[in-house]
């Protein structure tokens, strides 16, 4: 398996929706901040920073990952995760513009 050998955390890539690239923000890992709802193996979740006209859930999606941008970490509540992923957005959109 590819994610076995891979660090938990999240990185900066760039994701392929549709025959169009976008720059990406990934998670790799179990989702330690939901707790009970972690999800028991490792897991991708990607934020395609590109407004979609409608949800791609079901289709196919290639992920490019470049550069590791911090470690996995369980957050203290919801608002949290969200704003350390607006963090991880900008981070990433300015790397990747760089």
């Amino acid at each position: 398996e590819r994610l076995a050998d891979l660090p938990t955390g999240v990185y900066l890539g760039y994701a392929r929706v549709r025959g169009a690239v976008h720059k990406a923000v990934a998670n790799v890992g179990f989702s330690p901040t939901f707790g009970d709802d972690a999800s028991p193996e490792k897991v991708v979740e990607t934020f395609v920073m590109h407004e979609f006209e409608s949800d791609f859930y079901g289709e196919p999606m290639k992920l490019l990952l470049l550069g590791f941008q911090r470690s996995e970490k369980k957050f203290d509540s919801f608002d949290a995760l969200v704003a350390a992923i607006n963090s991880d957005v900008q981070t990433a959109r300015s790397e990747l513009d760089g």
